[in-house]
């Protein structure tokens, strides 16, 4: 095994600057692709659901994550249900071997969810709650915006955990996955992504999001923080948010957990898989196509929320931004759709991002032929894929790109240890520059697994 020359956080910075590292960093940014496995938490003491709402447990737990498991980070939070709750859904924390969901959806249709321009007010129609009702909320440089935001993560189609839910016409990967068929979704022969933790009924995707407006969250508001009609929430200030409230959760973590050695990853939900969301996720696909117009002002409003959200985060110590858009594939969107409502939100928001001098790391699920061409143009720092993309074809097609990825989360949960390590060679062997795996990682997944996998990578 070679000697580390770079810290955990050099050695990723460099790589996501482009940069050569004496090895590949291995690591998984948590969101939808997190390590918070049953054995870690049972070693830790350190548990879930209790983390979700625990700003020191969840730091802690992320400690331990990076402890036992071998992964050269901290990445928060662990599930994709935080902005889904902050912004009006009900959720069901789950348990020790579930992730959370979505209990219920808020709106119909993209048109029920009014959104008012940046800088305007919400037009007479508008419904309490709809999203960022005349809010870009910016502004989040400002000295008493750093400890503002909303955590906002989550993503995926919400139906799906309905038995007999079908998606018509749709193509959603990973069906093949031993846990999907364990779901009573009958998805047209697919799967959805992150559904592999034991009892999760595909709802592990987690359903994020509905709206946002100032008649909810009036108290929350500081005064004088308008910006051309933005308000700021105060929910990440420690002590500001009410009880129950999890957005501050997740800055708070960020902020234990930042200036050590260990490069610490915010995980963010991209804006389509957000906007599903907002509305009926069946409903909201079709209206791609038969509501342009009000699911264009939809995807802004929630692109700019996104936006405020992850710069708090980078504002509270965050080294990274991982942005997870299980929605934005190819399979579900196609090539036209992903062009046109995928490739320029997403990079609207990893743009934002990186304007700060943080990093954006970029995951994509699901298989990317019918979008490759548009994959390298979503303008992230690295781009992470499921485990049946190649990533040394990615590479050797675009040169430029950064890859990240992409072990199977099936094989680590169902392999042994000797075949993870052949996985984790075959990687190194390809020349892919961040090591991690492909998807979330179900909570039965054996520690041992996992070990074996950061422990060959690290020998590079």
């Amino acid at each position: 095994m070679p000697s580390d020359v770079f810290s955990p956080k050099e050695r990723l910075a460099r790589k996501l600057r482009g940069e050569g590292a004496e090895r590949a960093p291995v690591i998984c940014p948590g969101g939808m692709m997190n390590a918070a496995v049953v054995e870690v938490m049972e070693r830790t003491g350190h548990t879930l659901p209790e983390g979700h709402s625990d700003a020191g447990i969840m730091a802690a737990l992320a400690r331990g994550v990076s402890r036992l498991t071998g992964f050269e980070n901290y990445g928060v939070p662990f599930c994709m249900t935080v902005e889904a709750e902050a912004l009006g859904s009900e959720i069901d924390l789950g348990s020790l071997n579930c992730e959370p969901k979505i209990a219920r959806e808020r709106y119909a249709s993209v048109a029920g969810a009014s959104v008012a321009p940046p800088g305007g007010e919400p037009p007479d129609s508008a419904l309490s709650g709809s999203v960022l009702s005349g809010s870009a909320l910016p502004g989040m440089g400002r000295p008493e915006a750093r400890e503002s935001g909303a955590a906002l993560s989550g993503a995926g189609l919400s139906g799906a955990e309905r038995p007999g839910a079908r998606l018509p016409g749709s193509v959603l990967p990973g069906m093949g996955r031993p846990e999907a068929r364990e779901s009573g979704a009958a998805l047209s022969g697919a799967g959805l992504y992150g559904a592999g933790r034991p009892g999760a009924r595909l709802s592990s995707v987690g359903r994020p999001g509905v709206g946002l407006s100032g008649s909810d969250w009036p108290e929350m508001v500081r005064p004088g923080a308008v910006l051309s009609g933005a308000v700021l929430p105060e929910m990440v200030r420690p002590g500001a948010a009410p009880p129950g409230a999890r957005i501050g959760v997740v800055a708070s973590a960020v902020r234990q957990l930042a200036g050590g050695d260990i490069p610490v990853i915010g995980s963010v939900t991209g804006p389509v898989s957000t906007s599903a969301s907002l509305v009926d996720p069946m409903t909201f696909l079709k209206e791609l196509r038969k509501d342009r117009e009000n699911a264009h002002r939809l995807l802004s409003a929630v692109t700019e929320w996104l936006i405020a959200y992850a710069l708090a985060l980078c504002e509270a110590g965050a080294d990274a931004i991982s942005i997870a858009d299980p929605t934005a594939t190819g399979e579900i969107l196609g090539p036209r759709l992903f062009e046109e409502y995928a490739l320029p939100y997403i990079g609207r928001l990893a743009a934002a991002i990186r304007r700060t001098g943080t990093p954006a790391i970029i995951h994509i699920c699901g298989q990317i032929a019918p979008v490759r061409q548009h994959v390298a143009r979503l303008g992230g720092n690295a781009v992470s894929t499921d485990a049946m993309v190649s990533l040394r074809a990615l590479k050797n097609e675009y040169g430029h790109l950064t890859t990240m990825g992409n072990l199977s989360t099936i094989m680590l949960e169902r392999g042994d240890p000797a075949g993870i390590a052949r996985g984790a060679e075959a990687l190194l062997r390809d020349g892919i520059d961040i090591l991690a795996p492909a998807c979330g990682l179900g909570t039965a997944t054996p520690l041992a697994n996992i070990e074996a996998f950061t422990a060959r990578a690290k020998e590079g």
